[in-house]
């Protein structure tokens, strides 16, 4: 996932004019993108990574991975936020998955102990397919006839936009840096010409 933010439109006429003297815009492409970066990654820390699952089990670590993934590249012309990790693009856009890999359902837990792990992969009691008179379909326990996994055709993710910050706030970021550089820039630019 990308973040691309067009900034032209809400930059002051006084910072527009700063720009035109900047030759090096790769340096300042990649400050806008290290604020946006920042940004970014404190939203994720503060929103989705310290948060409980919907189960109250042990995190998978999903949101730390994406976190830990976000990245920037910064050229000439622009700054690129990514974020790779595989499965937060669906968390932002929202999507439909369906079983891959032969298997003929989706199996969402139903109870902590099968969080984070697959029915194969599930380490306690033997498990056994139940279908309920709803058209439900199920894995349970053999002894205990607790429901560990719901077993779905498909499942759809809902969009969910807060997993960044709004563009209004990623733009003021980019900005804000910007100006930093700038600064730091006319200030070091100054601090050589005094020593000449």
């Amino acid at each position: 996932m990308n973040t691309h933010i067009n900034i032209e439109d809400h930059v002051t006429p006084a910072l527009k004019t700063l720009l035109k003297g900047v030759s090096n815009k790769r340096s300042l492409h990649k400050a806008m993108g290290m604020g946006v970066e920042t940004l970014v990654r404190t939203h994720l820390r503060t929103t989705k990574a310290t948060k409980r699952n919907r189960l109250g089990a042990t995190s998978t670590g999903f949101w730390q991975k994406v976190l830990a993934s976000v990245t920037v590249s910064a050229n000439e012309s622009e700054a690129v936020v990514s974020i790779p990790y595989r499965g937060a693009a669906l968390h932002y856009y929202g999507g439909t998955i369906s079983p891959v890999n032969g298997a003929r359902n989706i199996a969402i837990p139903a109870r902590t102990e099968a969080h984070g792990k697959t029915p194969r992969k599930f380490k306690g009691e033997q498990l056994r397919f139940i279908m309920f008179r709803s058209g439900s379909k199920a894995l349970a326990g053999r002894r205990s006839g607790l429901v560990y996994y719901w077993l779905k055709d498909q499942v759809t993710i809902p969009e969910d936009k807060s997993v960044l910050p709004t563009d209004s706030d990623m733009s003021d970021a980019a900005l804000q840096a910007a100006a930093n550089y700038l600064a730091a820039t006319a200030y070091f630019s100054r601090a050589r010409s005094l020593k000449k």
